[in-house]
């Protein structure tokens, strides 16, 4: 591959991340009443945490960067907080990697306990995923830990 070829080709696939990066980020402003019971601290935690990371590609190259687990229990808290449900398709999404990459690692948070994932009773081609309790309950944990250190701060 010539190298204009190949430079032109990693300013596009730059682009396409900021551009996913700016959609994240209007998915992650999502304003809905959070569970009962839930920290609406915690919520909004996820939601400035998800902006943040978005924001990195404005200022930084993306592919440096990369924590597809990460990003894929973030996005999945966030609804859970929501109470949103999301696709193995947006939960790929989030990861900001290829699909096959985000399915990768969507089998790896189930082998962990961490997500679980749901037929969709109206459509027989897609599937839910979500966190499960013990997932739920490590992300809210984390998120207390955090929570009380920047208060502290």
């Amino acid at each position: 591959m010539s190298m204009p070829l190949a430079q032109s080709l990693l300013e596009r696939a730059e682009a396409l991340q900021a551009q996913a990066a700016e959609l994240a980020e209007v998915i992650a402003r999502d304003d809905s009443t959070p569970v009962p019971g839930a920290s609406r601290g915690n919520a909004a935690l996820a939601r400035d945490i998800i902006s943040a990371r978005n924001q990195r590609a404005r200022f930084l190259p993306q592919s440096l960067f990369a924590e597809p687990a990460w990003d894929i229990l973030l996005r999945l808290y966030a609804a859970e907080l929501a109470q949103q449900r999301i696709t193995v398709t947006q939960a790929c999404a989030a990861s900001e990697v290829p699909a096959t990459t985000g399915l990768r690692w969507l089998n790896t948070l189930e082998l962990n306990d961490l997500v679980r994932r749901h037929p969709d009773p109206l459509d027989g081609r897609r599937s839910f995923v979500s966190l499960t309790a013990a997932g739920e309950q490590s992300m809210a944990l984390y998120f207390d830990s955090i929570g009380g250190m920047l208060n502290a701060a």
